[in-house]
């Protein structure tokens, strides 16, 4: 059985967007997205449970996703991965994963240093 994925949760906030040392743990689920990503057809449901699997993307979708829609803090729950998915688009969901390969990166050298 796949363990549930730690809570991304800030108790000051909202999720938490930027990347910290136990996202570098999450690499594999970010290479099957991009594999994903690369099957012609592919459907948003596979995809949005692997973004589930690294709260950092999540919230940084949901973040680009109120973005797009100019909508304040939301009330409630926060939207659905796949809604938000189908939403932002192919591109601007790419433009979010490079984003945060980036980071890692970064995060990455910083650590080695």
């Amino acid at each position: 059985m796949k363990p549930s994925p730690r809570p991304n949760t800030n108790p000051s906030g909202p999720p938490r967007c930027e990347v910290a040392p136990e996202d570098l743990e999450q690499l594999g689920v970010l290479h099957r997205i991009l594999a994903l990503l690369n099957e012609p057809g592919q459907s948003a449901a596979p995809i949005a449970a692997l973004v589930e699997e690294l709260p950092v993307l999540a919230a940084r979708a949901r973040r680009a996703h109120s973005s797009a829609l100019r909508v304040g803090r939301a009330l409630g729950e926060p939207p659905k991965i796949a809604m938000v998915l189908a939403s932002l688009g192919n591109r601007a969901f790419e433009a979010l994963l490079l984003e945060l390969l980036e980071d890692l990166t970064i995060l990455r050298a910083d650590l080695d240093d």
